[in-house]
């Protein structure tokens, strides 16, 4: 799969060699930086989940023309961009409040918005008619259950009882689970399915509604903005 998904492939390499086998030998050749090399490397494998994300993007949407076509595009794209980074924004001051670390509340932070937009990709997929092959769905839930379940984790860090007990369980054992359901879903190359080029030019009724509502928000912006 290196050829045929190399984000996704940088990404499993630097978790193997830059976290598991570096974080091994320094535990038990120079401890007392253990802590502190282990959140310097996660802060790194933190972004680079964005390469994942974007390889689901990419071999969703990069061959075909049915999410140009259906989706309205310019300031809806803008827009939702800046309302996710005002959400991002808030989150991370509500979690830096409880966690009083940079460190904690980026993982919050930045998990969310990658929760965002895995379901966003699966979301778009649907709303215009694109197959997902189980290659990329498998990719994508399993990295949507795994950032997810982080988050969660942070959210109740203050929460003792049983949830709390379960989750410190739960939350080391995801990194695992997606990596199972990772290979189940890649032993084989299984591509997105060919959408049919027909299909392809008419939008779905969902999407179509959809692009009927944005004119019709954008031209009551307009009139209220040039009464």
């Amino acid at each position: 799969m290196r050829a045929r998904y190399p984000f996704l492939f940088t990404y499993l390499l630097y978790c193997f060699l830059g976290m598991e086998v570096t974080l091994f030998a320094i535990r038990h050749v120079a401890e007392n930086i253990y802590v502190r090399t282990y959140w310097d490397l996660e802060l790194v494998s933190l972004f680079l989940r964005f390469l994942v994300i974007w390889e689901i993007y990419r071999q969703t949407f990069g061959n075909t023309a049915g999410p140009r076509r259906t989706w309205p595009l310019g300031w809806g794209g803008v827009g939702l961009c800046l309302g996710l980074v005002a959400v991002c924004g808030f989150t991370w001051l509500l979690a830096y409040r409880s966690f009083h670390s940079i460190l904690l509340s980026l993982e919050c932070t930045v998990g969310i918005a990658q929760a965002v937009l895995v379901l966003g990709a699966l979301f778009g997929a649907k709303l215009s008619g694109i197959a997902m092959g189980r290659n990329m769905w498998g990719l994508a839930v399993g990295l949507g259950a795994y950032v997810s379940i982080g988050v969660l984790n942070y959210a109740l860090s203050d929460v003792n009882g049983f949830m709390m007990r379960l989750l410190r369980v739960v939350a080391p054992s995801s990194f695992v689970g997606m990596v199972l359901v990772w290979t189940w879903a890649l032993w084989n190359y299984v591509p997105n399915p060919q959408t049919d080029p027909a299909r392809q030019k008419l939008p779905s009724e969902a999407a179509a509604w959809w692009a009927r509502q944005w004119e019709r928000s954008r031209d009551e912006v307009r009139k209220v903005v040039n009464p």
